[in-house]
């Protein structure tokens, strides 16, 4: 039995390193090798083995299968770990491009297909088939981080059309880079909003509707209520068929209402259609009155024409076809008397008739009016032939008896004259009494202020202003003298008894005056001979003084006071010479500073010449300033060049107007546009938008001092709100990443914690899903923000693979543990209790076992086991362990197989229950084993 457990075929040993070694040596060109390497990939107990006959195998499907049905944990592990680098190689030649389709479209393992979304560039290459993936998928997270880091415009729109909530939409904007993309999220949030607001919109709309027609109720016109209750059931009806949308019982209770209200509203139109109708009829009374009245108007016109060219001798068969006319609207008014009428009916029938009746007349006496109109046109011709040259009192009393005359013929007329004669009559009169009525009234006015100043002269004379009043006395002699003698007697009595006053004033004057002017006139001479005069105003105010002294002696008109009037001004304009001579001087100084004026003049025409208008400002204020900074000028001087200065000013200040004016307007554009970005959503743009803004209004200029500060003022604020609105968006989205980081370090340690109180594989049993739900928060990060946390969390895996290598030696150690315990616990032929807790294999050598292999057997397997693994062995077994090692040797020259460790356990184990002597060989077997 031992030789042919030696010399059977090696892929079939016991010994894993012999099945492992033999697999070089099997074909895939022969079917029984290639069952056998099928045999050793899916069924084999040790996972290296199964490795190697997979890789003997070279096809991916084997791979996969293995990866999805293999029991070992490590060979399962192992396979995975090779199907994802065979998908995740793009040069691979054991996955064809077709076989990767396939295997993508069909696998069902959504967390390795979200995987390889992210990191496998063949599938990233494949537009479709990474889009059927992401569908597949189906999670939220994960369609925004493949839109955000992956998917081109084709893929972003389909992504878009799946996306049903806005929040995501809003997300998945801050991403998109494609026009067409951020159209279409944009209309989609904005068609998701719509329709949230439908039903609440329909039912506003149609509440109004209901409440305008309840309003309508209140209206009173007959024909504004008909209409307007036609136009708003048109408009529910509209509403009423989209009555879908909203639930059940609103649809129902505004349909209710609606009826209920159309009812109200049918009800008053019933009551009002009476009273419209009668009111219709007054109003065709009226329509058939104005008819009338107009045709009336066309034959009182005509009878106008006859009465106005009376000397035609047709005019006799004219009238008698007018009369007719009238006749035939008597007839109508007849007509309009049998409708219904108002009060201003009736009274408008009843001035008809009697303007028919009247005109009537003037036809039946139309052969005595031309005698009349003869008499009338001769009266005009006298009107018209007066002067406007004669006295005003001849004039008026000639107007008057024509007039007496005129009116006289009228009275006597039993038809109107023509509207010629009349207004050539009118004309005349007019003009005559234009003239006497501003005669008149300029006598009159002259006669008041002659009045006026006389009251003067007696008020002054009564006040002791004697000097005053004799002037002004003088005035009003001139003005007296000019009015007319009807003028002057209202006057004279007033006029008589001041000129009496003013000649005692007189003879007064000259008594006062005589002594007090020679003294005068020495003190004018002391003061001309004072020629070095340093107060010039207080030398001119003098001389002002002395001259107003003088003046108020007044003049007597002698010879001797003609002699002393000449002398005093001979001495008081010598008094006067410094001051005129200082004056000069100022004179000389106005001359430079007008000369100044000029340079300052040519300046400004030089400066229109410029070009470039943005500097001709700053320019312009330099000139203006020294405009501004001249000294006196001639006071006509100054208007002249201040004229000129303006003149040639008026071309500059146009063009800066100008040039302000365009500055105000792109100020005022840019303004408008600053303020639009508050409503813009996406606030990083606006803030880009705004600094380009505000470097457009450095470039625009000055715009004007009362505009330039206000429109910055404003402008300032509108950029303030949106960098204030980038502030709050910065600041909450580091919020959001500091909570973000926050949920991830709470659940990292979480996941921490729970590896290092970890006591057996068991207790990380959902280590995984939580490993994914970190992932997930991890993508939440920015990639560029996330290298801590991702170091983070490769980190924690490599913490849990060491941790599951532990768990899984802790596992192997403790089966081996109780395999030797169990197997030191073996003495008889029955099984100790803790055989069921060992693997099959070893239940089923323990219960196959028998007991004639003898205690020697135990020893040279486990003599064996000691050689194979390098152990050293009893110095009492020194010459059979010699003995089986010339075996072996023998025997691998020979080509034969090498028993393994555990072939050689097995075999031990196939010896049965152990005696007292065994159990020594028992602790040294346990070394090897655990070695």
């Amino acid at each position: 039995m031992i030789f042919d457990r030696f010399f059977k075929a090696k892929h079939l040993s016991s010994d894993p390193e012999v099945r492992l070694t033999a697999i070089s040596s099997l074909s895939l060109d022969k079917p029984a090798d290639k069952q056998a390497l099928h045999e050793l990939a899916f069924n084999d107990s040790q996972a290296n083995v199964s490795v190697a006959a997979l890789d003997k195998l070279n096809s991916f499907p084997l791979w996969l299968k293995a990866s999805e049905t293999a029991e070992s944990s490590r060979l399962k592990r192992l396979a995975h770990e090779r199907v994802l680098a065979e998908v995740n190689n793009p040069n691979s030649t054991l996955l064809t491009q077709a076989d990767f389709n396939s295997f993508v479209a069909e696998s069902k393992n959504l967390v390795l297909l979200e995987q390889m979304l992210f990191s496998n560039q063949r599938l990233q290459n494949n537009d479709a088939l990474a889009l059927s993936v992401l569908l597949k998928i189906n999670k939220v997270n994960t369609n925004r981080l493949y839109f955000k880091d992956h998917a081109n415009q084709a893929q972003q729109q389909v992504i878009v059309a799946r996306t049903d909530e806005i929040n995501e939409l809003s997300k998945m904007l801050k991403f998109a880079n494609h026009d067409v993309v951020i159209n279409a999220i944009e209309a989609k949030i904005e068609n998701l909003r719509a329709l949230a607001a439908l039903p609440i919109k329909i039912k506003q709309d149609a509440t109004l509707v209901i409440s305008k027609l309840l309003a309508l109720k209140d209206n009173n016109d007959y024909e504004q209520l008909y209409e307007g209750k036609q136009q708003l059931c048109q408009e529910f009806e509209q509403y009423k068929a989209q009555f879908n949308v909203l639930d059940e019982e609103t649809a129902l209770l505004l349909a209710e209402k609606y009826l209920r209200v159309n009812e109200s509203v049918e009800k008053r139109l019933a009551a009002l259609k009476e009273e419209w109708q009668n009111t219709n009829e007054l109003k065709l009374t009226t329509n058939a009155l104005s008819e009338i009245e107009e045709r009336f108007k066309e034959v009182k016109q005509q009878i106008d024409a006859i009465l106005a060219s009376i000397d035609d001798p047709s005019l006799l068969a004219q009238s008698k076809l007018l009369s007719n006319a009238l006749s035939d609207i008597s007839l109508d008014i007849e007509d309009a008397k049998k409708r219904p009428q108002t009060v201003a009916h009736k009274r408008t029938i009843k001035q008809i008739y009697a303007n028919i009746e009247t005109y009537q007349g003037f036809l039946e006496q139309l052969p005595n009016v031309r005698e009349t109109q003869e008499n009338a046109k001769a009266l005009v011709i006298k009107l018209q032939a007066l002067s406007d040259e004669l006295p005003v009192d001849e004039l008026a009393d000639l107007v008057k008896q024509l007039k007496r005359e005129w009116n006289k013929m009228l009275s006597e007329c039993s038809l109107p004259l023509p509207e010629p004669i009349l207004a050539a009559w009118q004309g005349a009169e007019k003009k005559h009494r234009s003239k006497i009525t501003a005669v008149q009234e300029e006598l009159k006015q002259q006669e008041k202020k002659t009045l006026a100043k006389l009251k003067t002269v007696q008020r002054m004379i009564n006040q002791g202003s004697f000097k005053p009043a004799l002037s002004t006395f003088k005035y009003a002699q001139k003005m007296y003298a000019l009015l007319p003698d009807k003028n002057q007697k209202n006057l004279s009595k007033l006029y008589l008894e001041l000129h009496e006053k003013a000649t005692e004033l007189q003879e007064l004057q000259a008594f006062i005056a005589g002594p007090r002017k020679p003294a005068m006139l020495e003190e004018v001479n002391a003061l001309a001979l004072q020629q070095n005069v340093e107060d010039i105003p207080g030398r001119a105010q003098s001389v002002k003084t002395l001259r107003a002294q003088w003046n108020e002696l007044g003049k007597l008109g002698t010879d001797e006071d003609d002699a002393l009037n000449k002398a005093f001004d001979d001495a008081i304009e010598k008094a006067f010479m410094p001051c005129r001579e200082h004056y000069a001087e100022q004179d000389k100084v106005r001359a430079e500073n007008a000369l100044q004026a000029k340079v300052i003049i040519d300046e400004l025409a030089e400066l229109a010449k410029h070009e470039n208008t943005a500097t001709i400002g700053r320019a312009l204020s330099a000139i203006n300033k020294k405009w501004r900074a001249l000294g006196n000028l001639e006071q006509s001087e100054r208007r002249k060049l201040q004229k000129t200065y303006q003149t040639a000013l008026k071309p500059i200040q146009v063009r800066l107007d100008a040039f302000y004016s365009d500055n105000l307007e792109r100020k005022q554009a840019l303004l408008k546009k600053a303020e639009q970005l508050d409503a813009v959503e996406d606030v990083s743009n606006a803030a880009e938008s705004a600094k380009q803004y505000q470097q457009q209004w450095k470039e625009i200029g000055f715009s004007g001092k009362q505009t330039d500060d206000e429109l910055w003022t404003a402008f300032r604020k509108a950029n303030d709100a949106v960098f204030a609105k980038i502030s709050e968006k910065r600041d909450a989205e580091a919020s959001e990443l500091s909570q973000a980081k926050t949920e991830f370090y709470t659940d990292a340690a979480a996941l921490s914690e729970q590896l290092k109180t970890a006591t057996e594989l068991k207790d990380l049993s959902d280590f995984s899903a939580n490993v994914e739900v970190l992932n997930d928060k991890l993508r939440d990060i920015p990639t560029r923000q996330a290298k801590t946390e991702q170091q983070k969390l490769d980190s924690i895996l490599v913490q849990y693979k060491a941790k599951q290598l532990e768990f899984e030696e802790q596992k192997n150690t403790a089966q081996w543990t109780n395999l030797f315990d169990t197997l030191a616990a073996w003495t008889d032929d029955s099984l100790p209790e803790s055989a069921a807790e060992l693997p099959n294999k070893f239940q089923q050598l323990m219960k196959l076992s028998s007991n004639d292999k003898g205690d020697d057997k135990r020893k040279e397997l486990t003599i064996q086991a000691e050689i194979i693994a390098d152990l050293p062995s009893n110095k009492a077994d020194e010459k059979e362990r010699k003995l089986l090692q010339l075996q072996l040797m023998a025997a691998r020259l020979e080509g034969s197989d090498i028993p393994t460790v555990d072939a050689l356990l097995a075999d031990w184990i196939s010896c049965g229950p152990l005696l007292k002597t065994d159990q020594a060989l028992l602790k040294r077997l346990k070394k090897v084993i655990l070695a």
